[in-house]
């Protein structure tokens, strides 16, 4: 787990201390470069290639700039640490490159000019990451305290369904507006699709999200780092500690129900029928261990029956969490196992469709299979997690556009005869 690669510096310029980020230095930068470059545009290709062309891109450009200054971290005593690059984003930028680069070359190979699947990409991401983001918040909204901790899509957060869902809703959006055949297209980018799947699943590993269940025996489990989201539901839970069973009453009281006889727990005198009367979540990298009276250092607390109060601080707890499944990397593998399946069989498919509802089917199997041994995703009706169902629900698609292909003459509206420029 490697939540943060590095903190890039926001120096401020020297002798006038103008900020780098926000209206600072940068954004003047961006703004004389950029500014330069659309009259350079405007002269050669026409004011209006400048306009719609490159404006947009010099207006994202100086939002991002500015809002940079509100995502960098400081460390307990105030210093600005710089603005973190996480590696969750990295990896779900690697994806990004590595699904649409395998796209585009595909493409071209079928015929159609690169501008198609870039512009599809665009569509696709912006939409998906917002879909994605959207069911992540409506899934673990308790988790958020407010709007801008529901923006910051870097740190994690993503549900894949979500995205697939919203960028496939954009897609087809855009392939009938440029008249594009929908199936024939939906084969070709889904290996691509599935690619930057792998990648974000690795970035899952980095930020230690979308974690698996207890394996203590088994050689293969992984373990998690203090502060990690795994870390904090095993200490939630009392698992941490060696609480093997509590029960959540209805008047929002947490009651230890089993302990183990071994455990830390068991030694500092904790019993059946004890209330958990306080848990610090504050995070934990950035708490003042030096500072014994910093009330973030005392993290959880139990009431015993006779009225005492069992405190744990920082420096008496593991540094690790729990042994669990590592999920991600069994996602990841199953992902890159599938994109190459795609990928050979795309050749040899019959009908326009078939890829795609082959990657749909595939990719629900296997999700409801890795969902049995996951442990970040509550359990919602007859057992089965959100994801689960929304399984079932895509191999009921999957069924019905495989019957509908079965239907269809053979052959594919790809490869196309020339390769044009959108207009």
């Amino acid at each position: 787990m490697r939540q943060t690669l590095l903190y890039i510096p926001c120096p401020e310029l020297p002798g006038i201390g103008l900020p780098m980020l926000g209206f600072g230095w940068l954004l003047i930068a961006w703004l004389a470069l950029t500014a330069g470059l659309l009259l350079w545009v405007s002269r050669t290709k026409g004011l209006s290639e400048a306009v719609g062309g490159y404006l947009p891109l010099v207006a994202i450009g100086g939002v991002v700039i500015y809002m940079a200054q509100f995502i960098v971290v400081y460390d307990a005593y105030g210093n600005a640490l710089g603005l973190p690059i996480r590696g969750y984003g990295v990896m779900v930028l690697l994806g990004l490159i590595g699904g649409v680069g395998l796209a585009t070359q595909e493409g071209r190979r079928m015929g159609l000019h690169p501008a198609y699947i870039w512009g599809l990409a665009v569509n696709m991401v912006l939409v998906g990451v917002i879909g994605a983001r959207i069911v992540f918040v409506l899934q673990y909204r308790e988790q958020f305290d407010s709007v801008w901790s529901m923006l910051m899509v870097t740190e994690g957060g993503l549900v894949v369904y979500g995205a697939l869902i919203g960028g496939l809703a954009s897609a087809i959006v855009y392939l009938v507006r440029n008249k594009m055949p929908i199936l024939a297209v939906a084969d070709l980018i889904v290996p691509g699709m599935v690619l930057g799947l792998a990648f974000g699943r690795i970035g899952c590993l980095m930020n230690g999200c979308c974690w698996g269940g207890l394996c203590d025996e088994a050689w293969w489990g992984i373990q998690f780092p203090m502060g990690s989201p795994p870390y904090v539901r095993h200490l939630e839970s009392g698992e941490l500690l060696g609480v093997s069973e509590i029960e959540h009453r209805a008047d929002g009281t947490t009651v230890v129900k089993a302990v183990d006889p071994d455990s830390e727990a068991a030694r500092r005198g904790l019993k059946p029928g004890d209330q958990l009367s306080g848990l610090q979540l504050a995070p934990l990298g950035l708490v003042n261990l030096r500072d014994p009276v910093d009330p973030a250092a005392r993290v959880i607390s139990y009431r015993t029956n006779s009225g005492e109060r069992l405190i744990w601080g920082l420096d008496e707890l593991p540094a690790w969490s729990l042994s669990v499944q590592p999920t991600q990397l069994f996602s990841s593998i199953n992902a890159f196992l599938l994109c190459f399946m795609l990928w050979a069989l795309y050749p040899l498919r019959r009908r326009d469709g078939q890829i795609f509802a082959l990657g749909l089917g595939c990719y629900a199997i296997s999700r409801t299979a890795l969902e049995a041994i996951r442990n970040d995703e509550p359990e919602q009706y007859l057992g089965l997690t959100f994801s689960q169902w929304i399984s079932i629900g895509m191999l009921m698609i999957t069924v019905a556009l495989l019957v509908y292909t079965s239907w269809q003459k053979k052959g594919s509206a790809l490869p196309a005869l020339e390769p044009e420029r959108p207009a």
